[in-house]
Parts: structure tokens; sequence; C-alpha cells
């Protein structure tokens, strides 16, 4: 009301200050009708869209509905641009997701059975510190898978009708809920639980449905390969619990292809290229620690390998086209890349190799 009355009071103010003028929103004789709705003019073309006061409205003319016939229409889900979403757990979709969890848990239990059963312990890994069970290669292999199973989980959800957002949104939890799955195994284990594996496969998991949500799975990759193994016997030492992960490397890929697709210029054969982040360890998983032991950090320069199938023609449409193209995008294969790497431990650089130099 103060603004009301504010307004009205300067509105009198300028009238008593100024000579009245006649103002005018269209042209003499003009037809006015037609810039507010096509429908309404009866003469003359219809004013462009650009010109209109008043858009075209995308919903339907005619007498305004009741409130029931308002709560029909929305719990029917009319107006709704692709209608109604669908049930969340199909048969398909509980079979998928069931079929996953069932394997984790099997993959578990034979996890305590193959490393001897434990009483349940919580263990803590300090994630890459020099020091630690793995250097850190282990936390990248959970991240890596995590972010593998979010992102073919989410296409196998939209392949049985679900739309992107719920089919994120499934996968994820899934994804999420296998990494507390094995940890639990890994709990009645020599290994422990870990809270820095929970926190690797969730990362990994939410980089997955990010990359896949904002399509860009084109343009980043997420990739494990095996290296040959030459890290010499060292007779100080016995290899310890668990996986020797000198054997592998991790990378987070740059597609040139999808960079020039965005930045819109011709990449020429570089399409057919990488350029990798790489972490690799050698010499860990071993007690005692040995001394030589690596943690590397390196820069890659590889061959994107879909892309050269694509361009030679083999079709992603066929089953096992897709099964090649989803394999590649995971595995790295060994002597497709070439670069340099710094051992965090020493201090030093070793390459230009292939990733297997020790």
């Amino acid at each position: 009301m103060l603004l009301r009355a504010a307004l009205a009071g300067l509105f009198l103010v300028g009238a008593s200050r100024v000579s009245a003028a006649e103002l005018s929103l269209f042209p003499p004789a003009a037809d006015t009708a037609h810039f507010f709705s096509p429908a309404i003019s009866s003469t003359g073309p219809a004013a462009p869209e650009s010109l209109r006061l008043f858009r075209s409205s995308p919903w339907r003319l005619g007498p305004a509905p009741s409130l029931r016939d308002l709560s029909e229409e929305l719990g029917s889900g009319a107006g709704s641009p692709s209608g109604p979403a669908p049930k969340l757990f199909t048969r398909e979709t509980s079979l998928v997701t069931t079929g996953v969890l069932i394997a984790m848990t099997a993959w578990a239990a034979l996890g305590v059975e193959k490393d001897n059963y434990n009483p349940f312990f919580i263990q803590k890994e300090h994630f890459f510190g020099k020091d630690t069970y793995a250097g850190g290669a282990d936390k990248c292999s959970h991240f890596i898978l995590s972010a593998f199973l979010a992102r073919e989980l989410t296409w196998i959800y939209e392949k049985q009708g679900h739309p992107r957002d719920q089919s994120l949104t499934l996968s994820l939890g899934v994804t999420i809920l296998t990494g507390f799955i094995q940890e639990i195994g890994d709990g009645f284990t020599p290994y422990g639980y870990s809270w820095e594996d929970i926190v690797a496969d969730t990362l990994g998991g939410v980089a997955g449905a990010a990359l896949t949500r904002y399509e860009l799975n084109d343009l980043i990759g997420l990739r494990f390969g095996f290296v040959p193994n030459e890290v010499p016997d060292n007779p100080c030492c016995l290899e310890s619990l668990g996986d020797n992960y000198s054997k592998e490397i991790y990378s987070g890929d740059l597609k040139l292809a999808g960079l020039a697709k965005r930045w819109n210029f011709n990449p020429g054969p570089a399409r057919f290229l990488l350029v990798s982040a790489t972490y690799s360890t050698r010499a860990y998983g071993f007690e005692p620690a040995r001394p030589e032991r690596q943690r590397n950090v390196g820069f890659d320069v590889g061959l994107n390998v879909p892309e050269i199938l694509s361009a030679v023609g083999v079709p992603e449409t066929t089953w096992w086209g897709a099964i090649l193209y989803k394999a590649l995008n995971l595995f790295r294969i060994p002597f497709t890349s070439f670069g340099i790497r710094y051992d965090l431990n020493h201090k030093k650089w070793h390459g230009p190799d292939t990733g297997q130099g020790f």
C-alpha cells in the first residue's frame, strides 16, 4: 500500500508540472490486435513472432480447467514432454541390478576364502603415501573400475528405457553399494576394511556418472593397462599379501578427436592420438619394503584405438562392436603409448619409454 501510494503521488506531482501529451503505442490506423495474438487479428498478415508483445503460448487455448481437471491431468502425466517417468525397477532393470550385486557379493566371498578368514577390522591405508601397502596404485584401480561400472550401467539402464537422469542416479547408487560390499568382504581378510577404498570407489562412480551426464566420454577417458614387469629380484624381501601393482599403469586421457569437435578445428592425423596423465608403482608389495620402490607420475602420448576402429568402419551398433569399443575404452593396450615418468620416491625421471622401465 505504501508503494502504491508513493507511485500515485509521483504521478500527481508530474501531472501538475507538465502538460498532458497523448502516448500512442501503435501507428495510427494500424490493426493492433495482431501484436498480441495472431488468432485475434481479422485483417492483414500476423506480426512476426519476434515483434509480438506476447509470444505464442505453448499451452492449449480454451476455458480454464477446473481444479478437478487439473489434478487429473497432473496425475496422468499429461503436459510433460516425455510423459510419466517409467517405473524405476522394471523386470529387466531388477535382473541387471540384482545380478551385479550378487556378482560383487560372490567376488567378496571368494576373496575371504582365498586370503583366509580374519576377524573384521578397519585398516587405515593413507591413500598415496610412500609407505602405503601399494603406493596408491590400488586406489587408482578402485577409481577407474568404479567409473567404468557407473558409465556402463547408465548405458544399460538407458537401453532399458529409463531417462538419462534416472539411469545415472540408479547406476551411481549401485556402484557405490558394490564398493561397500567389496570392502565388507575385505574387512574379514588381512587387508581390512578401508575407508580410503570407499572414497576412491565413490569418487570414481561420481566421475563416471559426470562424464556421462555431460557427454564428455568422447573427450576424457579413464583406463588401466598392463606393462611388462622389469623389476629385478631382490633377495632382501618377499612378496607380501596382495597383488603386485608393478604390472599395471593407470591413465586419464585427453582425446584430441573430442577436443577438435568442441573447438571446431581439423586435427588431421592427430585425431588418432591421446595425451595422458599416468600413475604407476614399481616394487611395492614386498616385506620388508624394498628401498628401490617407485611411485611414478607420468605423461604419455598414445593411440586412440577406438577412434582408429571408427575410422576404418568398425560398427559400434552391433553387439560385438559395442563390446569391443567399451573394452578398449577401459583397457590400455601395451606399447601403444610413449612418454616419461617422474619417480616421487627418488626425485628422478624415467623414460622415455612405454611404461615398463625401472
